[in-house]
Order: C-alpha cells, then structure tokens, then sequence
C-alpha cells in the first residue's frame, strides 16, 4: 500500500472513509441519539422564541433531570419516553440549528446528523494524517489504521454510537493544527476559537500557540470565540448563559462515579481516597470533590504541562507539534474536573503517528496495553452489566488507567525517541 502514487492513494483512502460513514450512517440510522437530543430541543425552543427553555433550569445534570416542557414537547412529537441529555452549549448553537430543528422530528433531525458526526471522523483521519506525516504510512493505510481504531476503541464507538457533536469539534481543532503545523498561524488560532465556542476545553489547546509564542494566534483564538460569546449574548440574552455557567461550576464540584469519567480525581477516588457524598444530589453516583485532591490535580496539571514545553522546546516545529498536540489534551483531560471516554479520541487517533517521533518497535510495544486501556472489548461486558444494574459503580475503568501507565512505561523504556535531532535555528522559537 505504501507504494501506491499519491493520486491511487488519496483515492482509495477517499473511498474506504466514505464506505465507512456510509456503513456507520444505516448502521445508526433511526436510532435515537441521546446526546444529540439536547441540542434538538435547544434548537426546537429557540425557534419558538421560548429562550428561557433553551437550557432549561439549573437541575442536577449528572441525572439528567431535564425540563417538564422538553417532556411534554417530545410526547407531542411523538417520543412519550425519551432519553434526553442537557445542553451544555453556549446558547448561540441553539439559534443555529433552530431552522432545522423546527422543520423536523427528532428522528429526522438525528438522521440528518448522522453522516455529519461520521463524516467528520473520515475529515479527521485525513487531517491527523496531513499533521503527524508518518514516514512510509501511506493515507490508504493510515485509514485503514484509523478504521480499526474507531471500531475496537471506546472513545470513538462511543462518540459515533452517541451522535456526539465533540466529534465535529475535534475535526475543527485537527484542521487548526492543520493550518498551524503549515504555518497559517491566523487560521489557526480563528479555527481553534471556533471549536472553543463550541466546547469550552478546546481553550486549553492554545497553550501550544503559547509555548511557540505564537501571540496573534492566541489574540484571534481569542477574538473569535469572544467575538461568538458577545453575540451569544446579543441573541439569547443573559438567562441561558446563567444556567450554563452554573452548570459549568456543579461539573467542576461534583466528581460522577461513572466509569466513563476518566480522571485523576476519579482514579483517585477508586483506588485511594472516599470522596465526601453529595447528600443534596438526586443521583446517589455522584460525590463532592475532596480539596486536596482537587488541588493536587490542578497542581499536577501546571507541572506536566511545563515538562512538555521543556521536554519539546529544543525539537524541530513540526516534531514538537505533533508530540505536543498528543500531550496536552491528555494532560489538561486527565487532570480536568470532568473528561468523558470519548474525549480521549482525538489523542487515541493520533497515536499511531508517533511513528514519526519514535521507533516502531517501542510505539507497537506501547501501543498494546495503549490501545487495551481504551478497547471497546474489555469495557463491554461491564458497562452492559452496569446498564442492566442500572448502577455504575459496578464500571469503573481501573484497567484504563493501570494498562495507560503500562504503555508510558514501555514508551519511556523502549523508546528513545530522536530528540537529538536539532531544529534549524529560524524554527525553534521557544
């Protein structure tokens, strides 16, 4: 495959990802789209000028307690029993899918969405291929890589099973590194805004505009997810974003004992400290934060994220990009108040692309317990068991983070990475 032309490879890589989002598309079609819910109903009051139902009030969101109305709108259209999730968008997302949230059903507006969410995995493969540039890794088997890894991992069976709009946000990031490993650092700072105003943690990326000192990609990224948040503002006016933020503060003090939340505080909290009950919450799976935890975590944010500046600066711009864009969503992820599985998809995509950085032997050795610490096989059975209990406490991910440290180890032991290799002079700007 490696020695196909570039045109036979691009056209056959074009093929087998557009084969894909068609299978994943009938695959899921008229299936009903839990998190893609909220964003209909946003959609469908904002049409309705009903601002203050955009986001409902602020009621317990890990037990996904929504608004009587939202009830009562999808009973008329149709959906009596629904599994809907909040809204936990800036309120501006509502207006604009509110023209077509209001000319269709949920279930329509779900298919429609559909190859939206699957294409953008197809963009992604493309775009994390154009990045990393492994040497000998042609596009068609990159995809074929990409494929077994949306397929076999948690983090991308759950994002294309859940109609997850994080999977269009994480194609908008892969395009503004695009721009920005290619050097068209304004594009790459608007793109990054844009997703930012989208999800909020795509803000934490541009602290590789700032370890490059790249201060006008920081000032665009800025300008424009600003620039989105005053128009917000403007058209939906204060009370939404009041319950938005508020929402943002209850994920921030709440840690969700549910295995899909994987992070340090959660992998703290099962395997050596008791987090505090949350007496007043509805749902008996949630706990309050315990402080020095917390504080930790935020302290071990800061200390990682300096060792990857230190650990990178001396690399050439391109290499220190690609390890950098691996690194810091793992590391502001893990170290975050709230990282569901399939936020680790954009770094799980990307791994295989460290070929680039190390030798083979070491990322095969290391991609093993990498890729089993996130397999969709082994977390299965027991989140099965943990729906069918209705409990998940009985689904806690402990494998992902024994078999995580097991893959850094091997990747430090076996994988001598070519660091020694000089950036020229002009590229090192840190």
């Amino acid at each position: 495959m490696n020695n196909l032309d570039a045109r036979t490879d691009r056209l056959i890589a074009c093929a087998i990802l557009l084969v894909w989002t068609g299978l994943v598309t009938v695959r899921y079609w008229n299936g009903w789209s839990i998190d893609m819910s909220a964003i209909y109903m946003a959609g469908y009051f904002a049409a309705l000028g009903e601002t203050d139902l955009i986001a409902g009030a602020v009621t317990d969101y890990f037990a996904r307690q929504i608004p009587e109305a939202w009830y009562l709108a999808l009973a008329t259209l149709g959906h009596p029993d629904p599994n809907v999730s909040h809204f936990v968008y800036p309120p501006i997302w509502a207006y604009v899918v509110a023209p077509l949230a209001s000319a269709t059903e949920p279930m329509q507006f779900f298919n429609i969405m559909r190859p939206f969410v699957a294409g953008s995995f197809a963009i992604s493969v493309v775009l994390a291929w154009r990045i990393m540039r492994p040497a000998h890794v042609s596009l068609t088997l990159w995809s074929l890589i990409a494929i077994i890894i949306a397929q076999t991992t948690t983090p991308w069976t759950l994002g294309v099973d859940l109609n997850q709009p994080q999977m269009i946000v994480f194609m908008i990031v892969l395009f503004a590194f695009d721009r920005y490993i290619h050097g068209r650092f304004l594009a790459a700072g608007a793109l990054l805004g844009l997703a930012a105003a989208i999800k909020i943690t795509p803000v934490l990326m541009c602290a590789i505009f700032l370890f490059d000192r790249q201060y006008r990609a920081v000032l665009m990224a800025g300008a424009v997810s600003g620039g989105l948040a005053v128009l917000s503002l403007i058209v939906a006016g204060w009370e939404p974003h009041a319950v938005f933020l508020a929402r943002a503060d209850q994920i921030a003090e709440l840690v969700p004992y549910v295995g899909l939340n994987f992070t340090f505080e959660t992998v703290m909290s099962d395997f050596f400290v008791t987090a505090a009950p949350c007496l007043s919450c509805i749902n008996p799976l949630h706990g309050l934060n315990v402080e020095w935890v917390s504080r930790l975590s935020s302290v071990l944010l800061v200390i990682f994220l300096a060792w990857t500046l230190m650990a990178t600066r001396r690399m050439s711009f391109q290499d220190r990009t690609k390890l950098r864009l691996m690194l810091v969503p793992l590391i502001t992820l893990f170290f975050g108040p709230l990282a569901w599985m399939h936020y680790y998809a954009l770094p799980v995509l990307l791994y295989p692309g460290l070929v680039a950085l190390y030798p083979s032997r070491a990322v095969i050795l290391a991609g093993i317990p990498f890729w089993a610490g996130f397999s969709a096989f082994l977390m299965e059975g027991r989140l099965d068991q943990a729906l069918a209990q209705d409990n998940f406490l009985t689904f806690y991910p402990q494998h992902t983070a024994i078999l995580s440290v097991v893959a850094l180890l091997v990747l430090i032991a076996f994988g001598r990475s070519e660091f020694a290799r000089k950036a020229p002079a002009e590229a090192v700007s840190v």
